[in-house]
């Protein structure tokens, strides 16, 4: 998980006076003199001997708060009761809490953060940008839309949202 870190921070400090006004962003996006990535899951790195040596699958990349970035990788690096997860022991939400500060505290996250809450957002976003690259006849969003994954999607996370 901390192994991620260093590319997500690097990739929020190179930043300029603001994105190049001819760029062309696939989903909807912010004013942020920040690019982040969207999607940055340990499933799109490449990773060597343990280690992450490269961060692919940049369709989601747009300026955005960098809050976003760290809530869309604590989704996927901890156990955050936003999915139905089975019921965590108060020992496995000891690690969860643990692992989420080490995830903050690795990158360097100074503010607080409300985990739970982010990730719940920053979830619903994931589901809005589907549908809205849906919308957009882009694959495979396209077909996961016409499938009604979002409103599954969008069921489960009222079900356990916080």
């Amino acid at each position: 998980m901390l192994l991620i870190l260093p590319w997500i921070q690097s990739l929020h400090q190179t930043r300029g006076d603001s994105p190049p006004t001819e760029a062309c962003w696939s989903v909807p996006h912010t004013s942020s003199i920040t690019v982040c990535h969207g999607d940055p899951k340990p499933g799109n790195f490449a990773w060597l001997d343990g280690r992450a040596v490269g961060l692919f699958d940049w369709d989601a990349a747009r300026p955005a708060d960098p809050a976003s970035d760290i809530a869309y990788a604590l989704l996927w690096t901890v156990p955050v009761p936003i999915r139905p997860i089975p019921e965590l022991s108060a020992t496995d939400r000891r690690e969860a809490d643990a692992r989420a500060a080490a995830l903050l505290e690795g990158y360097g996250w100074e503010d607080p953060f409300e985990v739970a809450e982010r990730a719940t957002a920053r979830h619903e976003q994931a589901i809005e940008e589907v549908e809205w690259l849906g919308s957009h006849h882009h694959e495979p969003h396209a077909s996961w839309v016409r499938d009604g994954w979002p409103g599954r999607w969008r069921r489960e996370l009222r079900a356990v949202r916080p």
